[in-house]
């Protein structure tokens, strides 16, 4: 095979690879994706290691985990079973720290990714963007130092 084909083959390859590795990682975020690009809303989506740096300062260093029952000033909601009570718990709570303009993360649990956007859209998208963020999510804004954490069954906060 002449040389020429063979850089053009490599490129393709090279292409395709890079086509389906983004087809894949879009598909961890299905449907919110879809739901977030056909209102039109305005949000960017971070690989995992490229968002903001969101950790406040009050998490112990050393954990791999954040230790909420060893925390002073924790709030926990009663117990949730339901998306939709969650996305308004979540929706109450965000009212409180942002005004509808200001961004935040909303951070899956495990997830190689975070979405950027601001807390209007999440109000409207809140319930599918749970969906695609279970078993557990994280909210921030950094640099503001408060995180909300919504799991299977309560959503607990801590501001700095």
């Amino acid at each position: 095979m002449d040389p020429e084909r063979r850089i053009a083959l490599e490129e393709r390859r090279r292409f395709m690879r890079e086509r389906n590795e983004a087809r894949a990682f879009r598909a961890l975020l299905e449907p919110a994706w879809t739901q977030l690009e056909e209102a039109g809303e305005d949000f960017r989506v971070y690989r995992i290691g490229g968002e903001p740096a969101w950790n406040p300062r009050w998490i112990p260093s050393g954990y791999s985990y954040i230790p909420w029952r060893e925390l002073d000033g924790v709030g926990y909601s009663g117990p949730i079973d339901d998306r939709e009570a969650m996305a308004q718990v979540m929706r109450e709570l965000l009212a409180e720290r942002l005004g509808p303009e200001d961004e935040m993360l909303f951070i899956g649990s495990g997830k190689p990714w975070s979405i950027g956007l601001k807390r209007a859209v999440f109000d409207r998208h809140a319930v599918v963007l749970l969906d695609v963020g279970w078993d557990s999510a994280y909210v921030a804004a950094p640099p503001a130092q408060w995180l909300v954490f919504a799991d299977w069954s309560r959503v607990m906060w801590k501001d700095s």
